[in-house]
């Protein structure tokens, strides 16, 4: 499985796991490695030979892939230039997959901008206003530590919610 990401410091990196079966029929998951992508952008090529410099890298041989599992992305998939037709150039019997959980994001995605969850987007557009009230100006949380304070409730902290891949999570 090959996939891009950005982590919190907007640095763009690709990660590389294998799944493979033992003589003794054993199926494995392994990690093989997290790469900084680098300045010449997410070109199939570029993600080709940096998956291949890894491979070499981790003394593992790209003949004896037989699929990859990879996102919807042309640079990815892609029937010209994609990085999983590049590696059939080298490997003919390799099978691409686009990621059932990629298409599983897309499908949530699509849904969630349906009119039918016009009143769950303006909640959430309005708790992301209260957590910007509160975590812009010191003056406004200490506002709100004082009302804990004197309710002598415990201190609640607001959390981002942000959007990415697979749903929400928060910050």
């Amino acid at each position: 499985m090959v996939d891009e990401s950005t982590d919190i410091t907007s640095l763009n990196e690709m990660i590389i796991f294998a799944r493979y079966v033992t003589n003794d029929g054993v199926i494995h998951s392994v990690f093989i490695d997290i790469i900084p992508k680098d300045e010449k952008g997410a070109t199939g090529q570029n993600i080709y030979d940096t998956f291949k410099k890894a491979f070499v890298n981790n003394c593992l041989n790209i003949k004896h892939i037989c699929s990859a599992c990879v996102d919807g992305a042309a640079a990815m998939i892609g029937c010209r230039k994609g990085m999983t037709t590049l590696m059939k150039q080298e490997n003919k019997s390799v099978l691409p997959y686009h990621c059932v959980m990629h298409s599983f994001n897309l499908a949530q995605l699509d849904t969630t901008k349906e009119d039918q969850l016009f009143d769950l987007r303006r909640c959430e557009c309005l708790c992301l206003q209260l957590w910007k009230y509160f975590h812009n100006k010191p003056r406004n949380a200490a506002q709100l530590a004082a009302v804990h304070t004197q309710d002598k409730t415990k201190q609640i902290t607001l959390k981002k919610q942000i959007e990415i891949r697979f749903g929400k999570h928060q910050v």
